[in-house]
Order: C-alpha cells, then sequence, then structure tokens
C-alpha cells in the first residue's frame, strides 16, 4: 500500500466543504501555515506528528485524510 501526494484532494476538499481558511487550520494544528499549505496542495507530504495534529484539529482520523490505497 501506498500514500500519494495526490491524496491532498482529500484534505482539500474538506477544508473547502468546511470553509475552514488554511490559517485557521494551521494556528489549531500548532502547524507552520506554509508547510500546511504544501500539504494542502500537494507538493509534501505531512509526517507523522504533524498527520496526527492536522486531523486532530479537524475532529477527524488521519486515514479519512490520508486513505491508503493498494499499489
Amino acid at each position: 500500500m501506498v500514500i500519494t501526494v495526490s491524496e491532498h484532494s482529500k484534505l482539500r476538499h474538506i477544508l473547502d466543504k468546511n470553509g475552514i481558511k488554511q490559517n485557521w487550520l494551521a494556528e489549531q494544528a500548532g502547524v507552520n501555515v506554509n508547510t500546511l499549505n504544501k500539504i494542502v496542495n500537494g507538493k509534501a507530504l505531512p509526517n507523522l506528528r504533524t498527520a496526527q495534529k492536522i486531523a486532530r484539529a479537524l475532529n477527524t482520523s488521519i486515514d479519512d485524510l490520508w486513505p491508503l490505497e493498494d499499489s
């Protein structure tokens, strides 16, 4: 199984659907806004700790944000 950078669309979808601004999420998660921007735009994948912070701030799970897909 592989996590791909293209999975950023799930995070972007959740933010857009719920009207959540990246600045707010970065503050709530304790993540640098530039780092979060790269994650949301698919230019980077978060490390485990950052993924946990983002998931907790959104009251969801890492699996919901970055699902594994069969390779």
